[in-house]
């Protein structure tokens, strides 16, 4: 993502975010606290569930909020629909709002990239979901 003045990279790590330029027009690295997930057995989607879950029973904020996921998905889309036209820039908030962003029909079921759909008898076999006796 970037704009004229910021641009955030992540590749899986933490994020690499650059605000305003040097004298040489090179973008500006600046360092933000990154904390990390408090779940850290869990991927990104289980670390928003846990947290959601923490907060209905013993309160406090949520790590990541609507707005937060919201905020996410938005520049998703912007991603996808920039690369689908060419790669051309595209402001946030998007002025389109009838953009979408559907997951591969295989990915519905719990497919994975072995096209192999997950049974909701596998699905209760993770952590998440344990079997009570």
């Amino acid at each position: 993502m970037w704009t004229d003045d910021a641009l955030v990279r992540w590749d899986w790590g933490s994020p690499e975010i650059f605000q305003g330029r040097d004298a040489q027009g090179v973008r500006i690295k600046t360092t933000r606290p990154y904390t990390p997930l408090e779940y850290p057995r869990f991927s990104y989607m289980g670390t928003s569930v846990l947290s959601f879950l923490d907060v209905l029973e013993n309160g406090g904020e949520l790590y990541i909020s609507g707005h937060d996921l919201r905020q996410s998905l938005e520049a998703a889309i912007a991603a996808k629909y920039s690369a689908l036209w060419g790669n051309i820039p595209l402001d946030l908030p998007l002025a389109d709002r009838s953009l979408a962003l559907y997951p591969r029909a295989y990915r519905w079921l719990g497919g994975d990239h072995s096209g192999r759909s997950q049974t909701y008898e596998e699905a209760l076999e993770g952590t998440l979901f344990p079997r009570s006796s």
